[in-house]
């Protein structure tokens, strides 16, 4: 139901038939012989057939439609993609002036199961000291008494979000991380020890942890090199914020609270919105005029400081005069407005 401008197909299913039965190279001459198709196995994509895209335009849109044959039960890096599906009123509270947002659902204990199970079955392949350091790597945190599965995925639930928050800092700066939360108290003891034991870990002039009393919940913020770099997170009664700056984190904080306004599809989202499932597992939403309008903001400055530049390096003599001006340049409205 679009027109369509291009079209491409391959039978994974073929080559696999063709070079599955192919020797894979082992480190280790004492280990068993290992073939592609037992790779593919191990992974999970021994089923893959037909791979297919169409795209083209729809209307006034660009639209793309993907299909992977993968008959049978999923296994493997397959089974990754088996999500509760998620609703638009699942989301948290995002920015105002957001130019972009990734949502998706992911069961945290499952990803962790499959990719733990994942990692056997690999190690399994290779020499025995492979799936001995695995085997100590996975029990590491349970010898410092924290249980990842139990203390630290099982409380989380299945909404995550990452987005741009172009008010609290520019070039990517404001970007955040928000997850839905089912156990926020288990969360929180989890989130300390860890924070703890960062701080044992690291010597004090690397690393200091500040806890930050803000509209009733506490941000934790890591102080890195002197207070350089500081990501901060907060747990609150419904969700996990994480951010570069503790500013991106009490924003959020002040969205669920009600005191900041929250992004709205506009009509153009609306429209696009329509077109889609009402339930996904993942939605990528991203507006360029932002970005365009940001970058054409600083242009001007930017160009001062390069024909300084260029000047001083003795690229252009002192008395030279730039073929393109600051003047040329049109307005950051202009430029995003088509």
């Amino acid at each position: 139901d679009f027109e369509v401008t291009f079209v491409g197909w391959a039978d994974l299913g073929a080559l696999r038939k063709r070079f599955g039965d192919m020797p894979v190279p082992i480190p280790d001459p004492e280990a068993p012989p290992l073939t592609v198709n037992g790779v593919l196995k191990t992974l999970g994509l021994d089923t893959i057939g037909a791979f297919a895209i169409q795209s083209g335009y729809k209307d006034r849109a660009m639209w793309s439609e993907t299909t992977l044959e993968a008959p049978g039960p999923k296994r493997g890096l397959l089974a990754l993609g088996n999500q509760k599906p998620i609703k638009l009123t699942d989301l948290p509270p995002l920015p105002f002036s957001t130019n972009g947002f990734y949502a998706g659902s992911c069961d945290w204990s499952k990803l962790y199961d499959d990719s733990i199970k994942i990692a056997k079955d690999i190690a399994a392949l290779g020499p025995p000291d492979a799936a001995v350091e695995l085997e100590a790597a996975i029990a590491a945190p349970k010898l410092m008494g924290v249980d990842l599965k139990k203390d630290l995925f099982d409380p989380l639930g299945n909404v995550v979000c990452v987005y741009g928050d172009t008010r609290q800092g520019s070039f990517g700066m404001g970007v955040g991380l928000v997850i839905k939360v089912d156990d926020p108290r288990t969360l929180k003891s989890t989130l300390n020890d860890l924070a703890g034991m960062a701080a044992e870990l690291v010597p004090a002039d690397e690393l200091t942890i500040r806890r930050t009393k803000k509209h009733g919940r506490d941000i934790i913020t890591f102080e890195i090199a002197n207070g350089m770099f500081n990501p901060s997170f907060v747990v609150d009664d419904d969700w996990l914020a994480v951010g570069l700056f503790p500013q991106t984190v009490e924003a959020f904080l002040l969205r669920i609270d009600g005191k900041l306004s929250v992004w709205k599809p506009s009509s153009s989202y609306r429209d696009g919105f329509a077109e889609m499932p009402k339930e996904f597992t993942s939605l990528t939403v991203s507006d360029p005029r932002k970005s365009y309008r940001s970058i054409m903001g600083w242009a001007p400055v930017l160009m001062g400081f390069m024909m300084a530049g260029a000047k001083q390096e003795g690229i252009l003599p002192e008395d030279a005069q730039a073929p393109v001006s600051v003047a040329d340049l049109p307005p950051a409205e202009l430029v995003a407005r088509p």
